[in-house]
């Protein structure tokens, strides 16, 4: 069946519906004017068909409009002007985009046309399958030699074998097929497919090439890496389509320089969480300035206050980094620094925005709003050891930000807000700790307040002496009844088995219903059971870190109140996988291992609605310390110990950490591990070191200080601080 659509004729196997119809214009608009569009679509495969069969007859068209131009060029140059005279050619002043010129008897020469780039169309959605459904239904069409490509992982057309002690890992063939490239081991990546690429015969079963099937088909007759030849024509492709990981891929900003390129993005809220969550990156001082000028190109007169922003930032950036290395960052302190107005406004539109959560200290995130509603362009800043780390997104110009690096949107520092709770640091510490937070002002959790020195050591979480400082945070809030809904979150069943006996005890005293998570558990089961308990009495849900709660902790619990983190769940670095990926990733490596674990985390420490969260590291982890560098590394100062008048409980833990700047934190770790016994003359030339390797980071200053002054240290000493130096730990 032909179906016309604004002069363009679309074939389909039946008669669309109204609103199908409706998302037929506008996926044309969206075309003809080189916009982007978010639909969702990916459930539904006739309407696949429908949007697909625009897409390709667009298109078509355009190259037959493009083949025209070609053929007639000479002919354009000969007469120029005087080509309107002529009753066969029609010559039009305008792109064909915006006259909607399809419908074209003998011939059309369009002026502006030569300049407009070739059009590709990138499709992105948020499943490898649904690429693989899109790939499949466009075949169906029968649409030839409009190049199709669909990126997908390596795991998805890889032709090698793993090894037995990979295959129960995730993104395991990733790893092992990036090893063997690097190493060049690969048989299948080799230069055949650049020969390829060059015959004429593989191209022509490149433009054929339309599904996933089919290319792996070919490669394997070829005996060529189906991944590696198929992003060698990414170039040429009209139509890619792809998840929302390959849309942060280099290449396609760099095809973006090429040609015009229209994004169809499926699912939009996924598609902009995806952005802040896989693109983040550091940007220095020429890194700024290059973002100043995109922004002036792109964005209009309204975002000029995110320039200035900026040229503020590069003036005072000593300031900033010192503001940065504070345990708590005062976000009203920063803007004063930046000479950028806060005010009673912004804090409000961060209050009545239900769509954006609290921010935490691993990630300094703050905002600008006073944009239109329609228009909205956030910025996000993340510190890693003075680093600038900024994210730039446009609702209404996802793809134009190519030009300067982009990604993501959250909102403001809480401390704006001024509520009388405890900050956090959401870092690793590697003590033993007990942390809480708390989020309303309504809560009181002690009468008297004293201070006191953490000096004990939990070789292992499962001790009966770290459980107890567990049980004594429940009990406490069970007494105090200040929550309904409790989940408690573990990092394996294992140590869920070892907490449930001390939390069963407590039933003996208290009434509270206790339901535990295990292996087999059904999420929806689990919910709704823990839901209607909530609702009767106190209920404490005891789960792990990897369960089904912790993806569902975003829907609507209004009856969860109180969450308990217990540990950092680090994957297992000893693993052969694990060690490639960090290799493979490089100096972002250790940056990668963290990040694994505090995305977990980040899912559930930050809902709106709790009221309090308990965070707790034990020191198995204190082996992890070899691989973190200075931003990592944070000094536990002190801890608090809140002295209750109830007679019921003895006393709660809690930790307060304090970050302080970076030669501060040498001389204490100095002074507390008594790690190098300096003079005091030596602890000068030390710390001249160090501070002078924190500001420039000049290691060839570093080597001449050493050279000159390393005979004042004893060999040990010597030792110690070259290991210290090196690891770049400090």
């Amino acid at each position: 069946m032909k179906i016309i659509i604004d002069r363009l004729e679309c074939d389909l196997p039946n008669q669309p519906n109204s609103d199908m119809l409706i998302t037929m214009k506008n996926v044309l608009m969206s075309l003809k004017t080189q916009s982007n569009i978010a639909l969702e679509f990916e459930s539904d495969q006739y309407k696949n068909l429908v949007i697909l069969s625009v897409i390709v007859s667009y298109i078509s068209k355009l190259k037959q409009i493009q083949e025209l131009v070609m053929s007639h060029i000479n002919i354009y140059q000969r007469v120029c002007l005087t080509i309107l005279d002529r009753d066969d050619i029609y010559f039009v002043q305008s792109s064909v985009y915006y006259q909607h010129i399809f419908d074209i008897e003998k011939f059309v020469i369009i002026e502006k046309f030569l300049e407009l780039k070739q059009v590709t169309i990138i499709i992105t959605t948020k499943l490898t399958q649904s690429v693989k459904q899109l790939s499949q239904d466009i075949k169906k069409l029968g649409v030839k030699n409009i190049p199709t490509i669909s990126l997908i992982s390596r795991q998805n057309l890889c032709f090698q074998t793993l090894k037995t002690n990979l295959l129960d890992v995730e993104d395991s063939l990733d790893i092992y097929c990036s090893y063997l490239v690097k190493n060049q081991l690969c048989q299948y990546k080799s230069d055949k497919h650049i020969l390829l690429q060059k015959d004429n015969y593989s191209r022509q079963c490149k433009s054929q090439i339309q599904d996933i099937d089919e290319l792996v088909q070919f490669t394997r007759e070829k005996q060529i890496c189906p991944y590696y030849f198929n992003q060698s024509y990414l170039e040429q492709a009209d139509i890619i389509f792809c998840t929302y990981k390959y849309f942060f891929d280099e290449r396609i900003p760099n095809i973006a320089k090429q040609k015009q390129i229209v994004l169809i993005i499926n699912e939009q809220n996924d598609f902009i969480q995806t952005c802040c969550d896989q693109y983040n990156f550091q940007l220095n001082i020429k890194d700024i300035q290059k973002l100043i000028i995109a922004i002036k190109q792109i964005l209009k007169n309204e975002y000029l206050p995110i320039v200035q922003l900026f040229q503020n930032i590069i003036k005072v950036q000593s300031k900033f980094v010192d503001i940065f290395q504070q345990s708590i960052v005062d976000a009203k302190l920063f803007f004063e620094h930046i000479n950028y107005p806060v005010d009673q406004k912004i804090i409000q539109s961060f209050k009545n925005d239900k769509n954006f959560y609290l921010n935490n200290n691993f990630y300094k995130v703050l905002v600008i709003s006073q944009f239109p509603k329609d228009e909205q362009v956030y910025f996000k800043i993340l510190n890693q050891s003075g680093q600038l780390i900024i994210t730039l997104v446009d609702s209404k110009h996802v793809m134009k930000p190519f030009v300067g690096k982009y990604a993501s949107i959250i909102l403001l520092s809480a401390s704006l807000q001024k509520q009388q709770f405890l900050e956090y640091n959401f870092s690793t510490t590697f003590s033993s700790l007990i942390y809480v937070k708390v989020k309303s002002k309504n809560i009181n959790i002690v009468e008297k307040v004293n201070d006191y020195l953490l000096d004990g050591s939990f070789q292992y979480s499962s001790t009966p002496c770290y459980l107890k400082h567990i049980q004594l945070v429940v009990q406490y809030f069970i007494l105090k009844q200040q929550s309904k809904g409790f989940v408690i979150f573990v990092p394996s069943y294992k140590f869920l088995s070892n907490i449930t006996s001390f939390i069963e005890k407590l039933q003996k005293f208290y009434t509270f219903n206790l339901i535990i998570d295990s292996a087999v558990s059904k999420f929806d089961e689990l919910v709704q059971q823990f839901q209607y308990s909530s609702s009767q009495q106190q209920t404490i849900l005891l789960t792990v870190f990897s369960g089904k709660f912790q993806q569902g902790v975003f829907l609507d619990f209004s009856f969860v109140q109180l969450i308990l983190l217990v540990s950092i769940p680090f994957l297992p670095i000893h693993e052969f996988q694990i060690q490639e990926k960090m290799k493979y990733y490089g100096d972002s490596g250790t940056y990668w291992y963290h990040w694994q674990a505090f995305s977990k985390l980040q899912q559930i420490f930050f809902r709106a609605s709790d009221q309090v969260s308990i965070f707790l590291v034990d020191q198995r982890y204190q082996q992890m310390k070899t691989l973190l560098k200075t931003r990592y590394i944070h000094v536990v100062t002190s801890s608090i110990v809140f002295q209750n008048t109830d007679q019921q409980i003895q006393q709660t833990t809690c930790q307060s950490i304090n970050l302080i700047n970076t030669k501060q934190m040498m001389i204490q770790k100095i002074q507390l591990k008594k790690r190098l016994e300096l003079m005091a003359e030596q602890a000068v030339i030390f710390n001249d070191m160090w501070q002078h390797w924190v500001i420039s980071n000049d290691e060839a200053y570093i080597k001449t200080i050493w050279k000159t002054s390393q005979h004042q240290f004893t060999p040990q000493q010597q030792k110690m601080i070259k290991l210290l130096f090196d690891s770049k730990l400090m």
